[in-house]
């Protein structure tokens, strides 16, 4: 019986570990460039930058994270503006908006920036702790 738990545990995690469980990891090469990195040779993402852009149109604006949470939660800009992101709490955090926009871990201090380009509504929040949640509301 012994010998069968583990032959079946070992399996699983072979299948695991050959289907990828069906997560894509993308790890930027240089991650302080914004650019994008081909998926699939279909699928592109923008990761934006640790690094603040050499021009910012408009204001830039702030969003802080502290205590667990960004503040603010909801912001409005407007197309083409830049928003960063810094954490200040004494933990990592991530900026996720989906496929389009993604954060490396950010330490204490570290700090993320991404210009957007399109209207609409974009929420985002922390890999690392899920229930951290935001909203960017970009108009013309």
């Amino acid at each position: 019986m012994f010998k069968k738990s583990i032959l079946l545990a070992t399996g699983l995690i072979t299948l695991m570990v050959v289907t990828g469980c069906g997560k894509a990891n993308v790890t930027p090469t240089n991650p302080t460039q914004q650019g994008t990195v081909p998926i699939d040779n279909s699928i592109k993402v923008n990761l934006g930058t640790n690094q603040p852009p050499a021009k910012i149109q408009g204001e830039l604006k702030n969003v802080t994270i502290n205590n667990l949470a960004f503040e603010p939660n909801k912001l409005e800009i407007k197309v083409g503006e830049t928003v960063k992101w810094t954490n200040q709490d004494s933990v990592s955090h991530t900026v996720i908006g989906g496929p389009d926009w993604q954060s490396n871990p950010l330490n204490t201090g570290e700090s993320f920036y991404y210009t957007f380009t399109q209207t609409g509504t974009y929420n985002y929040h922390c890999s690392i702790h899920p229930s951290m949640k935001g909203t960017i509301t970009v108009s013309q």
